[in-house]
Parts: C-alpha cells; structure tokens; sequence
C-alpha cells in the first residue's frame, strides 16, 4: 500500500506543474476483472482464475500545454492495475514527455513499441484479455513483439499526411544483457500505417536489436484490415527471429473477423505459428465469443481460446472466461 501511494506521490508531483498550465489534462484508466477456466491438455486438473493476468487494467495522467501557436508540450505517465487479484500491485507502463508540433511529436522515455502498436495488437478483439493472439501463438512477444514497453527511447511520431502515420523509437541507453539480447543501446522500432478509401488500413513494422552471437536480429510484419458496414476483417504476417528474448525463426500468420449486432460484437480468430527452427515448436491458436457493450464505457467480455503444441511434452491449452471492462477519464 505504501509502495503504491509513493508512486501517486511521484505521479501528481511531476503532472501537477502541467495541470495548472494545461490546455488539457485528465486522469484516465480501465478497471477490468476476468473469471475463467483453464484445462491443459492429458491428465491435467482444470484451474479457475480470477483477475487481470493480460494489462488490461490501468490508471495515469496525461496533460498537454500550449507553449505557442506552434509548440505544445505533451506528457504521459501509466501504471498497469489489478482489480481482482489480491496481490496486485501499480506496475510501470509507458511513461514520457515530449514537444509537439505541425512537423509532428518527439517525445523521451518509455513506450508501447511501434511494432506492439502497429496492427497486431490493434487488430485483435480480444487484446489483453485471455482470449487474445499474442503469447498464444498469433504474435510475437516481448519487447520486439507485442508483450512488454520499449524503454530509455527518443520516439518521433509524423504528423497525418493523407492516411499515412509513422512512429520511430530507437534506444539511446545501455541496459543488461537478457537472454540473447547482448545491448539494448542503437535497437529500433519503426511502425507505418496507411488509412484509404475510409474503410482500409495497410500496416508494416520491423525493429532491430544486437544479440549475442547471431549480430542484428528482429522482426517483421505486413497486414491488412478492412471494414464493410458491421463487418471487419483483417491479416497479418510475421517474420520472427526474435521471441521474447531469445533468438528464433517463426513465420506467424493471424487473421480473424467481427461482426457488431446491436450492441454485441462477434469475433472469431485464427494464429499459425511455424518453427523453422526443426524444434517442433509449431502452434495453432483459435478464439471464438465476443463483447457486449452496456454503454459507451462499459462492456463485457465473453469466450474461449485454444493454443494447440507440436513441441513433445507441451500440453495443449484452452480457456473459457467472461469478463467485465469499465473505462474512465477525469478532467478538471
């Protein structure tokens, strides 16, 4: 308790100056508790499971202040948040400031890489929640995947140009080794998207990080979402050398739809993954439910995922969870 009232303490101490000057400021998170079930394949028991094991839930403050007509200084700082877990405690997110202007944003700190925040991610119905693609062989993870933050990072993000938006993150600090990973110093992100037509979006992404015996290695990626009336579909193909931490080569494909009636959003998924490797570390994904909305800041979260292994003596894994989301925002 006292751990996370320091991190208030130091959150409201480094916003507060830009509160009282701001064009905008507000405190903005997500409570989100999920009840499950999870069966491992062969003789396994069953578990059941409360709470928030994906970051879905969360809490910060972001504030903006207009300098001049033509620069704005913009700031971040977020905490991930556990409702139902009796452990849970306030754990570090993206946290960053930066200057804004026509020319674009840069900004200092840590952040949600580009390549986790370039299709992916945003594609998937069913992100941060037991259900979704990632780590569950539809994605990438880690740092230069789709599960963790980019941090110590100079980020410059362009301004709209007819559809068209790139973000680019390169590390500036040196960090410990992890895994494969010899330095996180000179790693990039770099992400693209390109919205047409009103109803398409291209997206593309690849990053670059120094490993220990294999020089440069990363990933990669290009997909495609479209939208017509209630329905959505989209694709998504990865080229890994990079899991989590450790050097590996995996093609990975994903794709899925949703359809919204009324006030309930369909979804169905599918992930691929393939070890070029010769481990037999293939994996198939799929999920099936949905989500209901109550209003615009209320919904619930309802279905079932599977993630199938070829790799000897790793038991298949399957889950079936309802959950409930709630999003808010404060401004003085």
């Amino acid at each position: 308790m006292k751990k996370q009232m320091l991190v208030w303490i130091v959150g409201s101490t480094v916003m507060a100056p830009m509160a009282g000057m701001a064009n905008d400021f507000e405190v903005f998170g997500r409570l989100y508790v999920e009840i499950g079930q999870v069966e491992e394949g062969g003789d396994a028991e069953s578990r059941g499971y409360t709470g928030d094991e994906n970051g879905m839930g969360r809490v910060g403050v972001r504030g903006s202040h207009r300098i001049d007509e033509n620069l704005t200084l913009v700031g971040t700082a977020a905490w991930n948040l556990n409702v139902g877990d009796s452990d849970a405690n306030l754990t570090d997110r993206d946290h960053n400031i930066g200057l804004q202007g026509r020319w674009g944003t840069v900004r200092v700190g840590s952040f949600d890489g580009a390549y986790k925040a370039t299709g992916g991610a945003k594609f998937d119905a069913f992100a941060s929640t037991a259900l979704q693609a990632r780590g569950n062989g539809g994605m990438a993870t880690g740092p230069f995947g789709t599960t963790s933050y980019f941090h110590n990072a100079v980020q410059y993000e362009s301004p709209n140009i007819n559809g068209l938006n790139a973000v680019v993150q390169y590390s500036i600090d040196e960090r410990d080794r992890s895994n494969d990973i010899d330095n996180y110093k000179g790693a990039y992100n770099l992400g693209v998207t390109y919205d047409f037509l009103d109803n398409y979006q291209v997206i593309g992404a690849t990053n670059s990080v120094k490993t220990l015996e294999d020089g440069r290695k990363g990933n990669s990626k290009l997909g495609m979402r479209a939208r017509f009336g209630d329905f959505t579909g989209f694709i998504q193909y990865e080229d890994v050398s990079l899991m989590g931490t450790q050097v590996r080569d995996h093609d990975i494909l994903f794709l899925g739809a949703r359809y919204r009636i009324g006030k309930t959003m369909l979804v169905a998924q599918y992930g691929d993954l393939d070890d070029n490797d010769g481990n037999n570390r293939d994996q198939t994904y799929y999920a099936l439910g949905g989500r209901y909305f109550f209003d615009r800041r209320t919904s619930a979260y309802f279905g079932y995922k599977n993630t199938s292994f070829d790799e000897p003596g790793q038991k298949d894994l399957s889950t079936a969870m309802v959950s409930l989301r709630y999003d808010f925002s404060i401004s003085p």
